[in-house]
């Protein structure tokens, strides 16, 4: 394989697997979905182990 190829070929797997790993999945139409996705990105928040942040979740 060409070696340009190759690196662009890795760049391009990295990219998708990275950007798919900031959203949650359970924020989708959410009215605070930008901002929450946001947050996790610039580590500020961390949600669940499963990927979850349960937004509208009310703690007692």
């Amino acid at each position: 394989m060409n070696k340009k190829f190759l690196i662009l070929l890795t760049l391009t797997f990295y990219i998708i697997i990275s950007s798919s790993t900031f959203a949650f999945s359970d924020v989708d139409g959410h009215w605070a979905e930008k901002v929450i996705n946001d947050a996790k990105q610039s580590n500020i928040v961390n949600g669940y182990t499963d990927d979850i942040f349960m937004p509208d979740r009310i703690y007692d």
